[in-house]
């Protein structure tokens, strides 16, 4: 599997939502040297697994649990290889702070697409 396309296709759906995700995931690196392999497909089950609680907590209204939610995946996202998904865990915090329920909406939609990338490509290259 080539991590460095995973990355890269990692950084271009985030960066779609979050135009300045590159300067801002210096914050987040925590694993230096990029995706750490083993964590892979456990990682991408865990994000499908927030993807559906944080589409059911938007859809209820429930903006604080949206914002639990996503301060986790702030906090993981570097630790296994992908800093700009913590960048998107932080900008979709602020939003459900802040009420912005069209901003989850959008931070749904790259949930959702992030994981069709990440699944695409790791089929591509298993």
């Amino acid at each position: 599997m080539d991590l460095a396309v995973l990355s890269q296709r990692s950084r271009q759906v985030i960066g779609a939502i979050v135009p300045d995700c590159e300067q801002r995931e210096q914050a987040f690196t925590v694993v230096r040297g990029g995706i750490d392999p083993a964590m892979l497909v456990p990682f991408i089950g865990y994000i499908q697994g927030v993807r559906e609680e944080f589409s059911q907590y938007r859809h209820n209204g429930d903006t604080g649990a949206c914002a639990r939610l996503m301060h986790s995946v702030k906090g993981v996202g570097g630790a296994v290889g992908f800093p700009e998904l913590s960048v998107l865990g932080a900008v979709a915090e602020d939003l459900a702070k802040l009420g912005d329920r069209e901003g989850l909406v959008k931070v749904d939609l790259v949930l959702d697409q992030w994981l069709a990338v990440m699944q695409s490509v790791t089929k591509e290259q298993a």
